[in-house]
């Protein structure tokens, strides 16, 4: 038995010795095989997220692209009405200017403005009324009852600023914006005497 073992043994041993270069090849050629498996792994992994990242970002900047454009389109309305008016009587005062230029700034960066003074709540009601046929002035004559936070919502509403954006302006949070439009439209009757779908609708219309 010890022979036979030993005979194995020593076969063997001339097998590795005979093959050594081989096996020692095979190996490496494992071990580089493994190598390669292992980088492709990471660099496809690498590149997915890679693809992810580009995509997310591209939509970020598509989004970012559209707000810009709605902006814009919203203050080159209100530049036309101007324009109008300038050619019409030449009328355009420096308050007129000082109050276009405020709304722009609101409109492109709502939460630069932290508190508004009354200097700068008295420019967007005058630039309210520039461009929405004196509805600051309508709107105090017919409910001159409302308080003045009040007053300033609708302004803000007529202006088209979103509800985040009112929040913001208003310092509130958005369910108190909600919430003060519901209260509103019951106080004003709104949904008797008016057949608008929402607050917004009957402040864009009046």
């Amino acid at each position: 038995m010890v022979v036979i073992t030993q005979t194995v043994f020593s076969c063997w041993s001339r097998v590795f010795s005979d093959n050594m270069l081989e096996i020692g090849t095979g190996i490496a050629l494992l071990f580089f095989c493994f190598l390669y498996w292992k980088y492709k792994r990471l660099y496809v992994q690498g590149e997915c997220e890679q693809a992810t990242v580009a995509s997310r970002l591209e939509k970020e900047l598509s989004e970012e692209m559209k707000i810009i454009n709605e902006l814009e389109t919203e203050v080159n309305r209100y530049r036309t009405i101007f324009n109008k008016q300038f050619c019409a009587d030449s009328a355009v005062s420096l308050k007129d200017v000082e109050s276009f230029n405020f709304y722009v700034s609101l409109l492109r960066n709502p939460a630069s403005a932290n508190r508004f003074s009354m200097d700068e709540w008295d420019n967007l009601f005058h630039f309210t009324d520039i461009v929405s046929n004196d509805f600051c002035t309508r709107f105090l004559e017919a409910y001159s009852y409302l308080k003045w936070k009040d007053i300033r919502l609708c302004c803000l509403i007529r202006l088209k600023f979103s509800t985040n954006d009112v929040a913001i302006l208003l310092g509130i949070k958005e369910e108190s914006v909600i919430k003060n439009k519901n209260r509103l439209k019951k106080q004003l009757e709104v949904d008797i005497k008016h057949s608008f779908e929402g607050f917004d609708e009957y402040i864009n219309q009046f």
